[in-house]
């Protein structure tokens, strides 16, 4: 089977048996159920035309080690999605009298049969209800029988299929996590017990995958705008919120301690916009915070007050979220002026979707301007760090993109003006410090060890442009910190807090 052209899937939920899943509600939302051999026989291709907008599949991949594996070749070699997510039932293989049919897990780890451990999503790759309970355990073991008895050897929660599908989509790079329900007691009438609970299996299902909801679509939008001292353009760029073709459901303006015109200009648009201001001048990062706090909405499009959008930028990418309802952030691609004439973008500045975390360590890939996010996201990841003076962005976007598919509608529905003096690029030199300081800072949260070392020469490849650049200055003194900075990592991981250096104005 060749890869269907009309539909480009990047989200796969797996269930082992279609009698586990709410197969109505799920058809009913537009989204289409798929055995493994219909998917090898092309039924996808045929049902095209029933499901054109959706980049979401549901397969249903057989009971046991075996149907689990191949199911995940097919899915390998056929589909490449961003990320799968195995859902169903598990049994409870833990202490007497502990585990409750209806409790949803989501596991750290999956474990096979022989013990081997391979680390699943820290978080779902899809928006969950903040009212949902979810069991976060250390691991759920994959067995190749069912357990009808309980066994202090296997782990506390164990099925049979998701560390078999795990195995196979991680050597081929496709992200996975696995919501599992408990039906049974790993009893000798564990049978008769999963039947019972198949109503209470579907129900919780379908609260796991309410993101497919239409109702749950349904968007207030909050615009954040920070400015400071920018009376020369912030008309050009509220003006461009104001005029969007999908209504923003509020717009604030941070006034940042202004000294110029800017605070004046601002209170002409009376209750068009939500105006805060501030008396003394705190940053960018401090203005986006006090935004994003403020709002009302659930979601958050950031502008830079040099910046403008064009008339359908919150339109287009409403409508990209609904044919991509498990996105928690996305971002449109941007046409650049600088100087007053239109750049064309280098090939390493070209966006893409998906798991962006590498390409985001060399250099920012999110455009402020561009992004739209779930409020939720960005203050789980602690918003802007605001002891930054600059590069806050490229901080925040390191540790979002560490954990989450990051979403790209391709029209250039943003206009990014460059050139001017008032630029943060052009106010502070050697701007690579601060980006280092992200990296470290990074690498103190990161556990997995490949990824440690990737951050590592991340950060010694910008320290050897540094220090050469410090010595071309004289600045002996900074290169003295670049090169302890250097020998620290060779031996472990610094610490942020010890290099307040990094932060220097």
């Amino acid at each position: 089977m060749k890869k269907d052209a009309k539909i480009d899937i990047k989200l796969v939920i797996t269930a082992a048996s279609k009698k586990e899943l709410p197969e109505t509600w799920i058809r009913q939302r537009g989204y289409p159920i798929v055995s493994t051999q219909g998917l090898l026989s092309g039924v996808l291709s045929r049902t095209s035309k029933a499901y054109p907008a959706t980049s979401i599949l549901v397969l249903i991949t057989g009971i046991g080690s075996e149907n689990a594996a191949r199911s995940a070749r097919v899915m390998k070699d056929h589909l490449h999605p961003h990320a799968v997510i195995n859902v169903g039932s598990c049994g409870f293989n833990g202490p007497t009298g502990a585990g409750i049919p209806g409790e949803i897990i989501f596991p750290a780890t999956t474990q096979g049969p022989s013990g081997k451990k391979l680390r699943c999503l820290k978080y779902p790759p899809f928006p969950i209800p903040e009212d949902l309970h979810v069991k976060r355990t250390e691991r759920l073991q994959s067995l190749g029988t069912p357990l009808f008895k309980r066994d202090r050897q296997f782990a506390e929660f164990v099925d049979m299929e998701g560390w078999f599908q795990h195995e196979i989509l991680d050597m081929a790079g496709i992200s996975f996590c696995a919501f599992k329900v408990v039906t049974d007691l790993c009893s000798p009438d564990s049978p008769d017990i999963y039947r019972k609970n198949l109503p209470l299996l579907k129900e919780r299902i379908k609260s796991i995958l309410s993101f497919l909801e239409l109702s749950q679509r349904k968007k207030k939008i909050s615009v954040v705008i920070p400015v400071y001292n920018r009376s020369w353009c912030i008309k050009r760029a509220v003006d461009s919120v104001l005029t969007q073709t999908f209504p923003a459901g509020e717009v604030i303006v941070v006034n940042d301690g202004s000294t110029d015109e800017t605070h004046t200009l601002l209170a002409s648009y009376g209750n068009k916009i939500r105006l805060i201001r501030t008396i003394e001048n705190r940053g960018v990062a401090a203005a986006r915070n006090l935004g994003i706090n403020a709002s009302e909405g659930d979601w958050i499009a950031l502008l830079d007050s040099d910046d403008t959008w064009e008339r359908d930028r919150l339109l287009n990418q409403v409508k990209y979220l609904d044919q991509n309802p498990f996105l928690e952030i996305l971002q449109c691609d941007e046409a650049w002026i600088r100087n007053g004439k239109r750049l064309n973008k280098k090939k390493y500045h070209q966006k893409t979707e998906g798991w962006i975390w590498h390409q985001s360590l060399e250099r920012c890939m999110i455009s402020p301007s561009c992004v739209l996010a779930r409020k939720d996201l960005l203050k789980e990841h602690g918003l802007f760090d605001t002891a930054m003076p600059a590069c806050e962005d490229y901080d925040l976007w390191l540790k979002i993109t560490r954990h989450h598919i990051i979403g790209f509608n391709p029209q250039k529905d943003v206009v990014k003006y460059g050139g001017h003096a008032c630029q943060l690029s052009f106010k502070y030199q050697a701007m690579d410090r601060f980006r280092i300081y992200a990296l470290i800072h990074a690498l103190e949260e990161e556990t997995d060890e490949t990824r440690m070392e990737i951050l590592k020469q991340a950060i010694i490849s910008r320290l050897v442009i540094l220090s050469s650049g410090a010595l071309k200055r004289n600045l002996k003194q900074d290169v003295v910190i670049y090169r302890k900075i250097q020998k620290e990592l060779e031996k472990g991981v610094p610490k942020c807090a010890a290099y307040p250096f990094l932060l220097k104005k």
